[in-house]
């Protein structure tokens, strides 16, 4: 199989299992955004295509060995990030959703065991390992880079955001849990 066939397939995995997942744990909410296909995710997945289809020198300017190396990183990155996001997602069940809660729910509580004992977001941890993952995957220089700062930079609002919020659902349980896995999942976001 091909780079290009194999990066399709693990994206359309991707993309179901999100959407079953959702489904799973949160029936009366599933629509089109638990697809996770916004508009630029899926520019940026075309752009990888695009620089997979008309770079193909890339691969050929580096010795085999470096190639094939580089290669089994990205495809070791996309299968860990789905493992350990698909991990989070199962370890939270019903308190994981794709949108960040902005309320806290009755039977909303703080995910602590698990993946959740290691790294606070395993979920966005994840989500990057995959597209970065994807993106080395298909020897793809621009892509990479940009995927890298793209997704550091949303992932480290997000988790800003995400941890304002769950500080105010669960105070004291939440610093204890922060103090005690200080790892967000993403470096160089406390």
């Amino acid at each position: 199989m091909t780079r290009l066939l194999i990066f399709i397939l693990l994206l359309i995995w991707f993309h179901v299992s999100e959407y079953l997942l959702a489904r799973r744990f949160h029936p009366g909410e599933v629509d089109k955004s638990s697809w996770l296909l916004s508009a630029p995710y899926v520019t940026a997945m075309v752009c990888g295509v695009l620089e997979y289809n008309f770079s193909p020198f890339v691969w050929q300017q580096m010795p085999q060995y470096f190639a094939v190396s580089l290669a089994w990183l990205g495809c070791v990155m996309m299968l860990g990030g789905e493992i350990i996001r698909k991990s989070a997602i199962l370890t939270a069940g019903h308190n994981f959703t794709h949108k960040i809660a902005t309320k806290r729910k009755p039977e909303h509580r703080l995910c602590t065991a698990g993946v959740y004992s290691v790294v606070r977001h395993p979920a966005y941890l994840g989500f990057v390992l995959f597209s970065v993952g994807s993106q080395i995957w298909l020897g793809n220089v621009c892509c990479t880079v940009a995927f890298m700062i793209i997704t550091w930079r949303f992932m480290a609002l997000r988790i800003r955001v995400e941890d304002a919020l769950l500080y105010k659902f669960f105070g004291e349980e939440w610093l204890a849990w922060k103090k005690q896995v200080p790892f967000s999942g993403i470096p160089g976001v406390p």
